[in-house]
């Protein structure tokens, strides 16, 4: 097993050179080049982590299992899908791989929140955008 690391195409560079040298010679990291695609990556992921990445919300379309890290202010919107494992601390990181392995996407589910958002459109200014939101998708689900 290897931890294949994938830095946000923005954020590369904006770290020091030996950050990135330090993560290829620990044992069992692989940094990815910034033009591999994220599809490739997760297509051979036996599990994803991410702390807020739409890297996540591609591998459950993909059905690879997913793990978010932290319970942040923004954590991503499928951070709460009950086959989405998050994890508070680096101690719970073993159980949650062999956790997430035994979760698959309900891709009805998934479907109904895509639908969603796309009927609602994206409105952060409107008051109450995420209750509404989240009303929207309980009919959905419902």
């Amino acid at each position: 097993t290897k931890l294949v690391v994938n830095d946000h195409p923005v954020q590369w560079g904006a770290r020091d050179r030996g950050f990135y040298f330090e993560l290829i010679n620990t044992y069992n990291i692989e940094v990815m080049d910034i033009n591999v695609s994220t599809r490739k990556i997760i297509e051979n992921a036996e599990v994803v982590f991410t702390i807020t990445s739409s890297a996540g919300f591609e591998a459950l379309i993909y059905d690879t299992p997913v793990v978010t890290i932290g319970r942040e202010k923004y954590a991503p919107f499928y951070a709460n899908f009950d086959f989405v494992n998050t994890v508070d601390n680096p101690y719970e990181i073993h159980e949650s791989i062999k956790d997430s392995t035994n979760n698959s996407t309900d891709y009805d589910r998934l479907a109904a929140y895509i639908a969603a958002i796309l009927e609602l459109g994206s409105s952060p200014s409107e008051p109450n955008h995420e209750q509404v939101y989240v009303e929207q998708i309980k009919n959905y689900l419902s």
